[in-house]
C-alpha cells in the first residue's frame, strides 16, 4: 500500500482512494445507512434501469427493476434511446450521455419494438430492486433446462431464489442456464444460498471457496462451504451467460461451480475480481468502511483472475430482445449447446472493432460491485 500521510486528509474517501493498492479498484468509505439500505433491503435511488449500447451502436435500456421511476413508467429492456433532453444520442459522446444521466430529471425519446416513438419525462426516484429479474424452464432434448436472470446478491434476493429454485425442482430442472450478464456482486452469504440451492443435493457439506487473508490474519481464514437446501436442484450441466460486468460475488459463484461441474460460459471475459471485503462500521460519523480484505480460492486453488474469467464461446448480446426471448443471441447459444454441444451461429456474432461492453449505468444511486462478508462486521 502507498505511504500516506494520514493528517494531510479531513476527507475520509480520498485517503482510502490515496492508500489503495494498485490492483485494488474498489475499497471505499460511503455512508452507513446508504449501504444498508443496499444490501438489506435492496434499496436505493436512481433511474431503476441499466442503459448499454447494442450491437449497431444504439443506446438501449438493458434491464429494468419493476418497482423504479423506469418501471413505474413501463419501460422495458429492448427499448432504444433515440433523444435525452432533445438531444440525438447518436451525436452524443459517452461523456455527454453519462452527465445526462447524472440528471434528476430527463425527458426519453424512446423508439419501442414496435418503431412507435415514446416520449417520456422522468424523475429519479426509489428504487426497489428485484434482483430475480427473469426465470422460465425451457425443454431442451427431452430435458427442462431452468434459465435464470439473476442482477444482485442481497439480502431479500434469498427469499427470491428459494421461490425460483421451488419451481425448477417442481418442474423437474436438470440443466441451469444462469444468467449473470448484469450481476456486479454483493453478498457473500448470498452466494453461499445460490450454491446450495445449485449443487446442494450432490455436493453437501462440501468447499466451494476459501476467504483466504494475509499471512498476518490467517486466523481470519475461512472455508465456504456447500449446505442442501430443501429446492437444491439435481443438475447434470450448468451453462453461465457473462459480460464485463459480471464481478466479484458472480464470480466467486462461477469459479465455485467449476470443480463440481461441467459449467459452460457463454457471453464475453468477466469484470476480474477475485477478492472481497469486511465492513467496518463507523458509527460516530456514520460510515461504513469496506476495505479488500481477502481473496477467494476455489475447491482446485484457482484464484487471482483479476484479468477476468474467460468464456468458452464468445457472443455478444442482442439487447433488443427480452430476456426468456429464444432469438436472444446469448440465451439462443446456451439452448443450442444444451441441445447439441454446440452454440451454433450465435457464436460467430461477433462485432468488428471496438463495442462498449459495460453498462453504461446500472441505473442506481448506489451499485453493487464487491463481496461484502457481513459476518465479519465490526
Amino acid at each position: 500500500m502507498p505511504d500516506v500521510d494520514l493528517s494531510s486528509y479531513t476527507d475520509p474517501s480520498k485517503y482510502v482512494d490515496a492508500i489503495r493498492y494498485n490492483k485494488d479498484h474498489w475499497s471505499f468509505v460511503a455512508p452507513l445507512q446508504e449501504i444498508l439500505d443496499l444490501i438489506q433491503s435492496g434499496q436505493s435511488g436512481g433511474w431503476g434501469a441499466g442503459f448499454k449500447f447494442d450491437l449497431s451502436d444504439s443506446l438501449r435500456i438493458a434491464d429494468v427493476y419493476t418497482d423504479s421511476p423506469m418501471g413505474r413508467d413501463s419501460v422495458a429492456r429492448g427499448w432504444m434511446i433515440r433523444s435525452l433532453d432533445g438531444q440525438l444520442v447518436r451525436n452524443m459522446s459517452v461523456d455527454a450521455i453519462n452527465q445526462e444521466l447524472a440528471k434528476n430529471q430527463v425527458t426519453f425519446g424512446f423508439v419501442l419494438p414496435d418503431s412507435t416513438y415514446k416520449e417520456i419525462s422522468i424523475a429519479k426516484g426509489n428504487v426497489v430492486m428485484n434482483t430475480v429479474q427473469y426465470s422460465h424452464v425451457y425443454d431442451t432434448n427431452g430435458e427442462k433446462t431452468g434459465y435464470l436472470v439473476f442482477s444482485d446478491f442481497l439480502e431479500p434476493s434469498v427469499a427470491d431464489l428459494d421461490t425460483t429454485f421451488a419451481t425448477f425442482k417442481a418442474d423437474g430442472v436438470s440443466n441451469l442456464i444462469l444468467d449473470l450478464r448484469y450481476n456486479t456482486g454483493g453478498l457473500l452469504s448470498t452466494a453461499d444460498s445460490l450454491m446450495s440451492l445449485i449443487a446442494g443435493n450432490k455436493y453437501n457439506n462440501q468447499t466451494y471457496n476459501v476467504q483466504e487473508f494475509n499471512d498476518k490474519h490467517t486466523d481470519a481464514n475461512e472455508n465456504n462451504v456447500v449446505h442442501q437446501a430443501a429446492n437444491s436442484l439435481n443438475l447434470n450441466k450448468i451453462v453461465v451467460i457473462t459480460s464485463s460486468s459480471t464481478a466479484s460475488a458472480s464470480e466467486l459463484t462461477i469459479s465455485g461451480l467449476m470443480p463440481l461441474y461441467p459449467v459452460t460460459l457463454i457471453g464475453t471475459q468477466t469484470l476480474g475480481k477475485p477478492v472481497g471485503m469486511s465492513i467496518f462500521s463507523d458509527t460516530q460519523d456514520s460510515l461504513a468502511i469496506a476495505p479488500i480484505s481477502f481473496r477467494n480460492v476455489n475447491s482446485a486453488g484457482y484464484s487471482d483472475y483479476f484479468d477476468g474469467i474467460p468464456v468458452d464461446y464468445t457472443v455478444y448480446e442482442d439487447v433488443r430482445y427480452p430476456f426468456g426471448d429464444p432469438n436472444e443471441l446469448c440465451l439462443k447459444a446456451a439452448l443450442n449447446y444444451l441441445s447439441t454441444g454446440s452454440p451454433g451461429t450465435a457464436a460467430a456474432m461477433l462485432k468488428s472493432g471496438t463495442m462498449p461492453s459495460k453498462l453504461l449505468s446500472k441505473g442506481t444511486d448506489v451499485t453493487v460491485t464487491n463481496l461484502y462478508d457481513m459476518k465479519k462486521m465490526k
